[in-house]
Formats: C-alpha cells, sequence, structure tokens
C-alpha cells in the first residue's frame, strides 16, 4: 500500500469519526415554565392568580347585560365571567373605543347625552395575558325622551290699585317660580295685555269719572302652561279733576353779564325758578333770534363787526306759554 492510499483511508477514518460523534450529540431545549403568577385586584385586595402562560383560551362574555336610562344618561351593568384570569371588559359606544373596565367592576356610566336618541354598547372580555374573546355582547337602548312641564306656575299676589278721574293702575306681586313668564290681564271682560316679566303693573286710561271697573290676571309659564286660577280685583275711578288755568307768567331772568370779541358778543344769565319755566325768548337789535330752552342760560351772537353796538331783550315763557312781557335789555359793543 502505497503512502498516499494510506492518507486517505486516515482521513476517511477520521471524518466518520466525527461525523459519528455529531450524529450522537442531543440539544436540549430550555425548560418551559407551564405556569406564572399574576397579581390580580378583586375589590379592595389583590390577589395572586396562577395560569398558565401558554393558555391562547379567552375568557367567557360577560352576561346578564341590562340598561337603566335617563334623559341625558345610560348605565349598563352585567356580570363578570368567572374565568380566574378574567381581567377587563372591552367597552365600545356607536362603534368607538370609550374605556377598559377592570374586574370587578362590572357597569359602565354614559353621560351628557341628547334628549330621545339611541345609543348601542358593545362588550368584549379579555384575560391576564391579553386573551380577547372575540364575540360582542351588544345591547342599544334610547335616552328618555325630553320632560314636558305641565305645571302652571302660581298666581300672582298683593293685587292693589291706585286711580284717578279717567284712569285705575293695577299693581301685584309676580309669583316666584323660575319658568313664570307673563301675566295675562283682562279689564271689564276684554283681554287687555300680557304682562311680561319682570313688569307687574297695568295701568287703563280711557274711563269715565265715579265708574267701577274689574281686573282679571292668571300667569303663564315659559311653556305656556296657563293657571286657570285668576285673581280678580274691582277698582273705581275718582271724582273728575278740576283743571285751573294757568295765566300767570314766569319771573324774569336775572344777572344777565356778557362778554364780546371784535366779531361776536356773548350774553349769559340765571333764569328764574319757577318750575313751569320753560325758555327764554332773545331778540337781538329788535330782531327775534332764539328761544333758549331751560336749562340753558346763555346766547352767542356772531357774524359782527368790530366796534359795532348791539341790544339783547330777553324775555321769559312757561310751559302754558305765558309770556312776561316785562324784559332784561343789556348793550354791548364789541372789541374794535
Amino acid at each position: 500500500m502505497t503512502r498516499q492510499k494510506t492518507l486517505a483511508i486516515t482521513s476517511i477514518i477520521i471524518i466518520l469519526v466525527l461525523l459519528s460523534g455529531c450524529i450522537g450529540i442531543k440539544t436540549e431545549e430550555p425548560d418551559k415554565k407551564t405556569v406564572k403568577n399574576i397579581s390580580k385586584k378583586v375589590g379592595n385586595k389583590i390577589i395572586n392568580v396562577t395560569i398558565d402562560p401558554n393558555d391562547k383560551v379567552a375568557p367567557s362574555q360577560v352576561s346578564y347585560l341590562i340598561a337603566e336610562r335617563g334623559t341625558n344618561w345610560i348605565n349598563w351593568t352585567w356580570e363578570n365571567p368567572n374565568d380566574k384570569d378574567y381581567s377587563h371588559a372591552i367597552i365600545f359606544i356607536d362603534g368607538k373605543f370609550k374605556k377598559n373596565v377592570s374586574d370587578p367592576v362590572n357597569y359602565y356610566h354614559l353621560t351628557g347625552l341628547k334628549y330621545d336618541t339611541q345609543y348601542r354598547i358593545g362588550i368584549r372580555t379579555a384575560d391576564l395575558i391579553e386573551n380577547m374573546n372575540l364575540e360582542w355582547v351588544n345591547s342599544s337602548i334610547s335616552t328618555l325622551p325630553k320632560p314636558v312641564d305641565k305645571l302652571y306656575p302660581d298666581t300672582i299676589w298683593y293685587l292693589e290699585y291706585t286711580s284717578g278721574s279717567n284712569w285705575i293702575n293695577w299693581t301685584w306681586e309676580n309669583p316666584s317660580d323660575s319658568d313664570y313668564s307673563y301675566a295675562n290681564v283682562w279689564v271689564d271682560g276684554m283681554f287687555a295685555a300680557n304682562v311680561s316679566k319682570p313688569k307687574n303693573y297695568y295701568i287703563k286710561k280711557g274711563f269715565a269719572p265715579y265708574s267701577k271697573h274689574q281686573i282679571s290676571v292668571r300667569t303663564v309659564d315659559k311653556n305656556k302652561n296657563l293657571n286657570p286660577n285668576e285673581v280678580i280685583g274691582n277698582a273705581s275711578t275718582t271724582a273728575p279733576e278740576l283743571v285751573v288755568d294757568d295765566i300767570t307768567p314766569p319771573g324774569r331772568i336775572t344777572n344777565l353779564q356778557s362778554e364780546a370779541d371784535t366779531t361776536w358778543i356773548r350774553w349769559w344769565w340765571t333764569n328764574p325758578e319757577d318750575p313751569d319755566y320753560s325758555y327764554a325768548n332773545v331778540y337781538v337789535d329788535g330782531k327775534f333770534v332764539a328761544n333758549v330752552t331751560k336749562p340753558n342760560n346763555y346766547y352767542k351772537k356772531t357774524g359782527l363787526l368790530p366796534n359795532t353796538e348791539h341790544n339783547i331783550s330777553i324775555r321769559t315763557v312757561d310751559t302754558s306759554k305765558n309770556v312776561n312781557i316785562n324784559s332784561v335789555q343789556d348793550s354791548r359793543n364789541t372789541l374794535p
């Protein structure tokens, strides 16, 4: 046998030995834990739950889903599943995710809703290792309609009146109802007016002296609920009022003063104290120029020539058009 053949056979033997050794090697997988401890809150207590981390089974669905409702709220309650690894309920409202409700809570309260409107809840459950039950538990319910106010307001109170020879003024105290709107007023059996809050009186004119009249008042709220109980009041006008013609003119103006420039003169005065004084009748250089109404008490004449004399004359007039014929006068020169 040649040297080369000997080397080749030796190499083959070595390779076979190595291969046989490789085939005999066993690869051991690491130990897999079959249980896992997870903390879970139940009520006010925290307990340890032993679960299988390889568990792929989702928890059961919630059960006994029921709803209560108001005009702007809905409250859903249910019974949580008994699965020891149950974690939370996944809440959707009208197809949109809202909240995860963790065990042991078993309700969801929705507020700020519209009147008489339907809302739909969808619930799926999940466990502590996020296995989720793909089956929905659904419920649809509508909020209650807007409440209809059928209560009428209280009556008015303390109906009283004052009167003259041709008028009567009735006054009262409005009811304290927050939704009170107006008083429906009738006089002598005929509709007179709706007197809106906070106004609390009604005056009627055009009566004859010594005449008797009756008012009837019923209250109405913002929802048009009319109180059927009317409050009735009787009243009378007084004797005819004596009319005395005023023929006395007001007093004259006093303390008439003036100042001047090259082209103007300004006069001012004190008005009379008569309560019926109305205005001052003003003349300059014998020509009427203005009525200066109370409380104004001055007049300015412009467009004059330098170094020229001008005269003012003032008479007073009252509200009855009585003119005091005794005028108050003053003369003044413009500056050069």
